[in-house]
Formats: structure tokens, sequence, C-alpha cells
């Protein structure tokens, strides 16, 4: 079964479980303030958009979450470089040369894999592992050992009896199963571990967009038939060099004594991440397939080009992010999107039923992960 099919049945059977009740997670609440504190993340900002240029709960209630009300637009705006003329912070143009300086360093230190699931990953490219050595392996972390056996049990997979134990839940997730959910961990891990106070914050936005991201893509390439094992690898770590300028600027704060506002944190990500993300998926050694998008998912995308349909599914997913809430909203036009225009997506009815319920699958996806 597909994970969009997976997910689609678990929504279904949990609707007619809890008829009457209100829905865990639809964009208006992932847009409003009272947001649970451990949940109060809205994803790291490529473009600053006020509050106040999101659609009213009202609404959204009465249009598509896909057409927002008002002009749309096809890409982000492209923030300029912050600069002393323009605001009159030294302070900031001094942090911003700092910043350049560090992430230009060819010897800049990069994040690492954590230990048990960079070895996991290096056992699961035998051809002869067995599930016993890889659970014996997960074993040596109990968190990620108790993690590991709520994925297993999660709706997304489908269980229809309750695994406890180590080697029934690696069997049930299996060794692609097994990879995602490793590289996931980590990717929490090197984010949610950055500082604290405004870096932490931010870290746990980057984290949530990350997930929200891979979700998302999943469940369009499922929606396309696109048959591959990548979507899920390609939307959770695209941005991953986010995570980079995240730790430079947690590093420039302390040493500057002065926070490094928000515009600058999102200027310098939309600068550095690709060029930061290539050198962390060589440094991680990630898949081919999935290292060539997270090196370039921003450029135009050509028809002709082997990797068209990553690019499209892509910008799906980053106008979807923005849409849903885990970004900050701009009012993009998802349907006009060249995405869109390739996958054929409008002739697509499987597209319009994804549309329809993503959202609160999303939602509770993330929430079980």
């Amino acid at each position: 079964m597909g994970f969009w099919s997976t997910l689609t049945d678990w929504w279904s059977e949990l609707v007619a479980s809890c008829e009457g009740q209100p829905a865990s997670g639809t964009h208006a609440t992932k847009n409003a303030a009272a947001i649970r504190a451990s949940d109060d993340v809205s994803g790291s900002a490529t473009v600053a958009v006020a509050e106040s240029d999101a659609p009213s709960d009202d609404v959204m209630a009465e249009r598509p979450w896909w057409r927002p009300e008002g002009a749309l637009v096809l890409q982000a705006p492209k923030l300029a470089k912050p600069s002393e003329d323009a605001t009159g912070d030294a302070n900031e143009a001094a942090i911003l040369s700092a910043l350049e300086s560090t992430l230009n360093d060819t010897n800049l230190e990069l994040p690492h894999l954590p230990h048990v699931p960079h070895q996991v990953l290096l056992l699961t490219r035998r051809s002869n592992v067995g599930m016993r050595e890889i659970a014996g392996l997960v074993s040596q972390d109990q968190v990620l050992s108790a993690t590991l056996l709520r994925r297993a049990n999660s709706a997304a997979y489908g269980g229809a009896t309750k695994v406890t134990v180590l080697d029934a839940a690696c069997v049930r997730l299996g060794l692609r199963g097994i990879r995602s959910f490793m590289i996931s961990q980590s990717v929490k891990n090197v984010t949610l571990t950055v500082g604290s106070g405004r870096s932490k914050s931010r870290g746990e936005s980057l984290w949530r967009q990350s997930l929200a991201s891979a979700y998302i893509m999943a469940s369009y390439a499922d929606c396309f038939k696109i048959n591959t094992d990548e979507p899920f690898l390609i939307g959770l770590l695209h941005d991953i060099g986010k995570v980079v300028v995240l730790r430079a600027c947690y590093d420039a704060e302390r040493a500057s004594g002065t926070p490094v506002s928000d515009r600058l944190f999102d200027y310098v990500c939309q600068e550095y991440h690709e060029l930061m993300g290539e050198m962390i998926a060589d440094h991680w050694q990630l898949p081919e397939r999935v290292g060539a998008i997270v090196r370039n998912h921003h450029g135009e995308m050509n028809s002709d080009e082997e990797r068209a349909t990553d690019y499209a599914l892509i910008q799906l997913t980053d106008a979807t992010v923005s849409l849903l809430g885990y970004a900050p909203f701009v009012p993009y036009d998802l349907l006009g999107l060249a995405g869109a225009d390739y996958l054929q997506a409008t002739d697509n009815p499987a597209f319009r039923e994804t549309l329809e319920l993503l959202p609160e699958v999303i939602d509770l996806a993330m929430h079980d992960s």
C-alpha cells in the first residue's frame, strides 16, 4: 500500500471513530498563536511575510487552502541583502560579515551523524544484514529504541497488531523504512540541539518544517504514482543546509553578544543553504539522487533534465509547506506553478483528493512521528 493510501485510510477511520469532534491541525490552527508549547514552531523563514497578510480563519473556512484570497504569486520574493546604509545598524553589518566569513571557510566544521544512527546506516548497506543485527545496534540507545517502536506501531505503518520488541519493529519498517527513520532522527538531533533561546526556537521551527516537507513530498509522489523510495528523504533533507546557518548564527550571537535578527537569519539561509547542504550531503554520504537535490533545488525547472520530476515535487512541496502554515505564509498560486503543470496536476483526480485531505493527514502524521 502506498504512503498516501495508508494515510488516507488512517484518516478515514479516525474521522469515522471521532465523528463530531474537531480536527486537530487545520491550516487555521497552525497559523493561530495558541499552539501547544511543544509544537509552537512555525518554520524557518525564506521570506518574511507579516502575519496580518495571511488569510483569516473565516476566509479559509470558505476557500480551499490551496487558493488563498488576494493576489497570488508563483515564487517567494527574493530577500535583499541587509546593509548598514539601509538599516543604520552597524552591528548587523558586522555580524553579516562574520557569518559570510564563517560560511565561506572551507574548513567549516559540519554537524556529524549521531553514533548509533550512523552505524545503523552503514549496516543497512550490507547485502546480508539481518534485522536482529540492526535491532541489537539500535538497542544501545534507549531513546532511539522507544522512538522506533512508536514509529512501527504508528498508523502510518498500518500495523494491525502492536509490536513490543525491536526485532519485530525493524521487520515492520523494512530496510528502506529503517534508513528513513535513522536519517530523520539524525536530522532532528542535529537541528534541535543547537544553542538555546532564539536559536533553540529556530531549530524547532527548522525541524518542523523539514518533517512537514518530508510527509508532503511523499504524499505528492504517491499521488502521482512516482515509484521511488526517496521522496520522503528529499523532502526532509533538501533544506538541511539551514542547520549549518543556524549553528553559525548561534556562534555569532555568542561571540558578539548581539542577537541575529530574523531578517538576517532568513537572508543568510537564502544565500547559503544550498551550498551548506551540498557540504552536508557529501559529509553524510547521502544517496546521490538525494544529494543532487540538496545541492540545487531552487534552479529553474527544465522538463528535459533528468531530475525535472524531483524539482517539480520540491516546488509543490515548498509552496504547500508555506500555505499550510509550517513556514511563513506566502500566497502561492499552487495550481499555477510550473511544477503543477509539469506533473499535469490539474488533470489528476487523485491530486484533488490529496489536496482536500492533506492538512489533517499531515498534521496527524507529524504528531505520530
